[in-house]
């Protein structure tokens, strides 16, 4: 035998070109944790000599000594302390392994879950063509699209039932990763019947005095984005309360006179569009900004391909979308 003290690189080389039974390295680490062949073989429910055998076998094979035994039991040589490490690591990955396989074969082939905020309004003129591309590109991941209402977008996404979000921020959320696509302009949504309805547009200074829809959701920095209340430095004047769950929530609160709202360009062309209602557009006011949203800790290739497919679409199609603009 070797004198047991082999370096470091020299044995991981030889641990990755040997083929060894991940067996044997359990042996290894329940010797090395018991600190004498008895306890590990009491802990492993078997006989002492295979153990035995089973140690000198794995010596032989990596052509290290990994033990030095003595009466008061075994301890670890260099090259034994190396290998226990890198065992941790090999039986962590293969018992990961082991689960993911298990786990994809029980839910058949991988899925990647997608929420959309308000349908199709989402990503704009783009949903429909990110959609497409991903499927057409990755068609071994099965696609499971979500049509998510406005005031239910980050508990999906920290319970599992989403993968990610296409998403309106702003937001205030650690736990989200972000990743903006494009920008988009702001109208000023109001009654027909308005003394500005004949404006086709304004400077965003002019309609701050405009009594708003307080839309309640979870998210007050949503409430603030959308009511203005980031250019007025406060509350718009006479809200009524709304809860908003839909477009269509938005479109009937406006209708019914119960006040105004700031919308994206195209959730204006896609579902609020009415003879009942106008739209000002508001050149200056913060953009609507479209974004994919992500849990950081649960990302995973699938995600990151959906990422990467939205942002190659945005960038060669962002003409599709009236006013869009991409991010800088």
């Amino acid at each position: 035998m070797p004198d047991g003290r082999p370096s470091v690189v020299k044995l991981e080389l030889e641990l990755y070109t040997h083929v060894m039974d991940v067996q044997q390295l359990r042996y290894f680490v329940a010797v090395a944790e018991e600190g004498t062949l008895r306890a590990a073989a009491r802990r492993l429910h078997m006989a002492q000599p295979p153990l035995s055998h089973a140690m000198a076998k794995l010596e032989r094979e990596l052509n290290s000594t990994l033990l030095v035994r003595s009466p008061r039991g075994v301890e670890l040589t260099e090259a034994g302390k190396v290998l226990l490490a890198e065992s941790y690591e090999i039986i962590k990955r293969i018992d990961s392994a082991r689960l993911m396989v298990r786990d994809t074969a029980r839910r058949g082939p991988e899925t990647l879950r997608v929420g959309l905020v308000g349908g199709l309004i989402a990503a704009a003129d783009l949903t429909a063509p990110i959609i497409r591309a991903f499927r057409r590109d990755f068609a071994h991941i099965r696609l499971e699209l979500q049509d998510m209402s406005l005031d239910r977008r980050v508990d999906p996404l920290v319970s599992g039932e989403l993968d990610v979000v296409i998403e309106r921020p702003p937001y205030v959320d650690d736990r989200l990763e972000l990743v903006t696509l494009f920008n988009e302009p702001r109208v000023l949504c109001i009654s027909a019947d308005h003394p500005l309805a004949a404006e086709p547009e304004l400077p965003s200074a002019e309609v701050l005095e405009v009594p708003m829809v307080e839309f309640v959701t979870p998210h007050p920095e949503q409430t603030e984005f959308w009511s203005l209340d980031t250019l007025r430095g406060g509350h718009a004047p006479r809200r009524s309360q709304s809860s908003a769950s839909a477009i269509s929530d938005m479109q009937l609160a406006v209708v019914s006179g119960q006040g105004a709202t700031t919308a994206a360009l195209s959730a204006w062309r896609f579902g609020l569009q009415t003879p009942l209602l106008r739209a000002i557009a508001l050149p200056d006011a913060p953009p609507s900004v479209v974004a994919l949203a992500y849990l950081r800790e649960r990302s995973r290739p699938a995600t990151a391909a959906f990422v990467e497919t939205a942002q190659a679409i945005t960038r060669n199609m962002i003409n599709l979308v009236p006013g869009g603009r991409l991010p800088g």
